[in-house]
């Protein structure tokens, strides 16, 4: 029951950062609301990014967009980078929202903000705030990619040396 809660809470804020309704977002983080949720984002980062293509498909520009999947979780940072006014932005940062909390790719709000064409406003707040392009967890399994292959690799020389 409180997973319940807890995800109709965040797709509220989702909502909210989508309207751009600071006063009542800023309440439900005041009243407890989890900034760092994590969710069924059920593609809207996706539609979201649909529809900002489509118009700049008629107005002209590219037609870049968020494509983390649909149907996969969604940490609430992500959506409000992608949608919301630099200030309610703000004050999810302020309410503790993790900066490199990673979507289903592995990639953090930083790159979020950038690839859905976020205010520039939003793209240097987080980038004040330390934000990164790629998150930790995706650096370190990339590392341990190299490693296993540098391992494999040396492992072939050392047989060739010895036939």
């Amino acid at each position: 029951h409180k997973g319940i809660v807890a995800n109709r809470i965040a797709n509220r804020l989702r909502e909210l950062a989508t309207r751009n309704d600071q006063r009542k977002f800023i309440g439900y983080l005041a009243a407890g609301a989890n900034p760092n949720h994590l969710s069924g984002g059920a593609g809207s980062l996706e539609s979201h990014a649909q529809s900002k293509a489509t118009a700049r498909g008629r107005f002209g520009g590219h037609s870049g967009g968020y494509s983390g999947g649909q149907g996969r979780e969604v940490h609430t940072l992500h959506t409000v980078v992608a949608r919301a006014a630099p200030d309610v932005v703000r004050a999810i940062l302020d309410a503790g929202a993790d900066l490199h909390s990673p979507d289903a790719r592995g990639l953090t709000p930083l790159y979020t903000a950038i690839e859905t064409d976020a205010d520039d406003a939003v793209v240097r707040l987080l980038r004040e705030r330390g934000a990164e392009l790629v998150s930790n967890a995706v650096k370190a399994r990339r590392r341990e990619g190299l490693a296993l292959w540098l391992a494999s690799h040396v492992n072939d020389l050392i047989e060739k040396r010895e036939l």
